[in-house]
């Protein structure tokens, strides 16, 4: 019982949990009964039985036992309130009219005010309660609605022994009467009951409504030394004359669990006071309140009631964040005491909410910040830029990523996770590494997605969308397929737009249709546009076609990004631009072959390949580039049908490619001492760099890609 009065709410204490050895036999549930008009703790209601006798559902009993006393000291409040009334109605008084002995006082503005809407009767009401507190004759005009006005009177009634009761009375004037105007002697019975009570109510509200007004405003504006100015100016309205507030720089820094040794400041002050109580200290200043002030024993853990003075601890878990300090001319009694722990305890919490989003927001931004490709792969295929359209305060929820492929291809992938969830982040860079992953392996971009929505839905990124392209600068062909993604745009050269005719698909981890992957004609010098949802959504085609038309002909991708980002300078969502200017390889840059499926068309194939190298000036890569021909060309006549295609790319490599009608993948294997054949990819796989196979519509196709020998430096003598 005593821990329950002491803590001042509920609590249940089990066996061994017991301080006193004699009452570890026992469990016990105690808990608080509260005035229901003033909120004071009246008594303390305990249940207390042998421990192997508790129930689960013990604790639930003494909760509604207690409110049920409690309403029952509700009752007895509203039965005094009525024996008031009814004296006041059996008095000899000419100013009231009977009422036929109503027992329900609001029945008397019933009948004089049916026309009353609930504002008014609201308003009528709660100015008569405060009227009464005052417990002294008092007269009080109330605006009603309509321009109308009602005029209260209170007078204190002598026709108990205590003389505690007191009568409202209310003047209802016609609609559209003047305000000022003396009601005549006259009115209709609104309120009556004892002064005591009617003081305890309006208290009681006072604190509700401060209550209520702390749960909007602390913590609105995501920021800690914000919610502590908003704590002291929602005091100040009544509760206090003078507010301090003073927090660890480790709680300003966004680390609230290191405050030993930290320096306290002064970060709001709220007051009405001149001179104010607190020593003059300004905002941002550091605090020192010296051995013996309140506020340093509120720092030690105890909260300090000192007659008009109160210090509290914001703590918040373990946390300790700082002190608050309130004060008024007025002593503050007990209520006012749990009231300000309760306003103290609410600014803490919204402060450790604070912080807690505040580093979740930090680490949110530091891995999207890592997961942005430090620097965009140079390629002769394309020319790329990209922009990030960050709201403030948030995180990124979009990726994207350029990758190098075989055959001096550059695949272009774009993402929206479509959260701000505290795990976007992390989302993001699965999704990232994942394309890379399958990218890599040169799949087809709806095999690649229909691998993404699986890797989605396992990993629980069920609704994130992505594009994915793969443009060939040889055959200025692009292959596409989007999972719930905006298509790509497609931007000439003359800044005309257009969008990309590629099938929609489900977002990933979605269960729907297949992907379906589309091919589309890139003309040399266009630019590839890649946005996510919310970035462009201002603009139709032409929109933008205008748009990117001020500028000179054929902008650059940074030029693009440039005048969009500008046409759009605070995003209502996050979203992502990658322009990519596409550009064909120089006829002397790549050489293709029909080869006939005839084991003679090998050497003459070599003789081709030599005549190439050498006039790009790469005789060091003959020996190997033939070699690696020759097994690939053979394998493809020996064990696939035609037609067969080779093709020689010089780009960052020399890439050597062999396309036939089989959709049979060649392995990598040792092959024994004894075995006549086998050994051709892995002589592949020696001379080259790296090498692979990828799927077409058609069979497949095999690839090995050689460095490319680095310039000889000219060497001087010294």
């Amino acid at each position: 019982m005593g821990t329950a009065l002491e803590e001042r709410r509920s609590v249940t204490i089990i066996g061994d949990d017991h301080f006193c050895s004699w009452l570890r036999p026992f469990s016990c549930m105690g808990t608080p009964i509260r005035h229901p008009v003033s909120g004071r703790i009246e008594g303390v209601l305990d249940l207390t039985v042998p421990h192997d006798l508790a129930h689960p559902l013990m604790p639930s009993l003494v909760e509604e036992a207690a409110r049920a006393i409690e309403q029952r000291l509700l009752e007895q409040g509203a039965w005094r309130e009525r024996a008031a009334y009814y004296r006041f109605l059996r008095s000899e008084r000419p100013s009231w009219p009977p009422t036929g002995g109503s027992e329900n006082p609001a029945l008397g503005l019933d009948a004089a005010a049916s026309t009353l809407g609930p504002e008014d009767r609201s308003a009528l009401t709660q100015a008569a309660a405060e009227l009464m507190a005052q417990g002294i004759p008092a007269e009080r005009e109330v605006s009603l609605s309509r321009g109308r006005a009602a005029v209260l009177r209170c007078q204190p009634s002598a026709l108990n022994a205590n003389g505690n009761d007191a009568v409202v009375e209310v003047y209802l004037p016609s609609d559209g009467a003047p305000h000022g105007v003396s009601p005549p002697p006259g009115g209709t019975p609104l309120l009556a009951g004892d002064i005591g009570v009617s003081r305890l109510a309006v208290a009681a509200q006072r604190r509700l409504e401060l209550l209520r007004s702390a749960g909007v405003k602390i913590g609105a504006a995501l920021d800690v030394s914000g919610a502590a100015q908003e704590l002291t100016d929602v005091s100040l309205a009544w509760f206090a004359d003078s507010v301090v507030v003073d927090l660890f720089d480790t709680t300003e820094n966004g680390d609230a669990s290191q405050s030993d040794g930290a320096a306290l400041r002064r970060v709001a002050h709220s007051s009405r006071c001149t001179p104010t109580p607190w020593p003059d200290v300004s905002i941002g200043e550091i605090v020192d309140h010296g051995p013996g002030a309140p506020e340093e024993a509120a720092l030690g853990g105890t909260p300090v009631h000192e007659n008009n003075h109160l210090a509290l601890p914001l703590r918040a878990g373990q946390a300790l964040l700082g002190v608050a300090s309130f004060w008024r001319e007025e002593p503050y009694a007990a209520d006012d005491f749990t009231l300000a722990q309760e306003l103290v305890s609410r600014t803490a919490l919204r402060a450790d909410n604070i912080l807690h989003y505040a580093r979740e927001h930090r680490l949110a931004q530091e891995l999207q910040h890592r997961l942005v490709p430090p620097a965009l792969p140079a390629s002769s295929a394309v020319t790329t830029a990209y922009r990030y359209l960050r709201p403030e305060h948030k995180a990124g929820e979009c990726w994207f990523d350029v990758i190098r492929l075989p055959g001096a291809r550059i695949a272009l992938a774009m993402g929206d996770v479509g959260s701000q969830r505290a795990h976007t982040a992390a989302a993001m860079g699965q999704l990232r590494a994942a394309v890379y992953t399958f990218a890599t392996l040169d799949m087809p971009p709806d095999e690649l997605l229909g691998r993404l929505s699986d890797f989605a839905n396992r990993f629980d990124l069920t609704g994130a969308t992505c594009l994915y392209l793969v443009y060939d600068p040889v055959a200025h062909r692009c292959a596409g397929a989007r999972a719930g993604h905006p298509p790509p745009l497609l931007i000439g050269a003359n800044a005309t737009v257009t969008s990309a005719d590629l099938p929609l698909s489900p977002a990933l981890g979605v269960d729907g249709a297949p992907f379906e992957a589309r091919e589309f004609y890139v003309p040399e010098a266009s630019t590839l546009l890649l946005y996510t949802k919310g970035t462009l959504e201002l603009y139709d085609l032409e929109d933008l076609s205008n748009l990117l038309a001020i500028r000179p002909v054929d902008p650059s991708p940074e030029q693009i990004c440039t005048d969009i980002l500008a046409a759009v300078p605070s995003p209502r969502h996050e979203g992502a631009l990658l322009a990519a200017r596409t550009q064909g390889l120089a006829e002397n840059r790549a050489v293709e072959w029909e080869v006939a499926s005839d084991p003679a068309e090998v050497s003459r194939l070599r003789a081709a390949i030599a005549a190439t190298l050498t006039s790009w000036g790469l005789e060091s890569l003959l020996s190997s580039t033939a070699l690696i021909a020759s097994e690939l060309v053979t394998n493809a006549i020996r064990h696939a049908a035609g037609p067969i295609r080779a093709r020689l790319v010089r780009d960052h490599v020399l890439t050597f490619e062999v396309w036939d009608a089989s959709s049979t993948a060649p392995r990598l294997h040792r092959a024994d001492l004894n075995d006549e054949n086998g050994r051709g990819i892995f002589l592949v796989a020696q001379l080259s760099h790296r090498w692979g196979t990828r799927p077409t519509d058609r069979g497949k196709a095999i690839w090995a890609e050689q460095a490319l020998p680095q310039p000889e430096t000219e060497t001087r003598s010294l």
